[in-house]
């Protein structure tokens, strides 16, 4: 009985390949779509905040004094999270200035939280929220207060996309650890974890930007921040973020004319909790 003709090896080869290729293309899928939609954190219980709707859908997260259209002082806190966060990030700082009189909203932003929206925007949609969400807030005032937009890693970026669409809404802002470019800090990202991997895991960065509707490419904070230039700003830094380069954030505050404050010991996004009290005292005196 005769066996059965092998395959010839280009062919034995050319299927290696075939499968292996398929089996990298679905990888990049899947972390695409991680990306674009990331793992949902629940937010904690915010001692002294309530649960609110943007047009019946976009949650946010508010003081008291502004659920019950009776705001105190005049000045009102925009507090932003970052990408794979939540509002919970700024939730000891803002139960703080909510104690000392102030009022403060925390939105929550698209693919996080119990947001309704399945698809991050990377600073984009996220900058369209920060902006309803201040004029929610500032509809409860019986005359404009002074706002001051704070946001961390992407919500920093996003404030300053905020801040060009509706410059008028703001008065100041607080960046840290936030991005001038997204296609750098894309590029960063994958970097910091494999050597080239911005080029191994190139069809990650389209696949992710189509599914997100968006081009990386045109998605540049820093542009908003020439725009802000002149007006009460600050750009902090934490010393030891191995995401964010310290380029990025002596970018933005070259470009806005803001002041700067690089914290020691601090890894990304970490600068609040590091120094609270400082942090506390630095978000007070723009208020005052």
């Amino acid at each position: 009985m005769q066996s059965k003709p092998r395959k010839p090896r280009w062919r034995r080869a050319l299927t290696f390949v075939s499968v292996l290729g398929c089996g990298y293309l679905l990888v990049c899928l899947g972390l695409a779509k991680l990306y674009v939609s990331p793992l949902r954190t629940k937010p904690p219980t915010l001692r002294l905040f309530k649960r609110a709707l943007l047009d019946e859908k976009e949650p946010i997260w508010v003081s008291p004094g502004l659920l019950a259209g009776k705001p105190k002082g005049n000045t009102l806190y925009v507090m932003v999270h970052g990408y794979g966060g939540g509002v919970g990030h700024w939730s000891e700082l803002g139960n703080e200035l909510v104690a000392k009189g102030y009022e403060v909203v925390l939105p929550e932003l698209c693919a996080h939280g119990d947001s309704p929206d399945n698809c991050c925007g990377f600073g984009t949609k996220e900058s369209q929220i920060i902006v309803d969400a201040t004029r929610w807030a500032r509809a409860k005032y019986p005359s404009p207060p002074r706002v001051v937009l704070i946001g961390v890693s992407m919500g920093g970026s996003a404030a300053w996309l905020a801040t060009a669409k509706a410059p008028d809404l703001f008065d100041a802002i607080v960046t840290e650890g936030a991005f001038a470019r997204l296609d750098d800090v894309v590029d960063n990202w994958f970097d910091a974890r494999i050597p080239g991997g911005h080029l191994i895991f190139w069809p990650v960065k389209k696949m992710a930007a189509r599914m997100a509707c968006i081009d990386p490419s045109t998605v540049n904070p820093v542009e908003a921040a020439k725009l802000w230039h002149g007006k009460t700003a600050l750009v902090v830094h934490c010393a030891d973020d191995r995401l964010m380069k310290k380029s990025y954030a002596m970018d933005l505050a070259k470009a806005s004319g803001a002041d700067t404050w690089i914290i020691p010991g601090a890894q990304h996004a970490q600068g609040a909790s590091t120094m609270p009290d400082v942090y506390l005292r630095r978000l007070m005196a723009l208020a005052d």
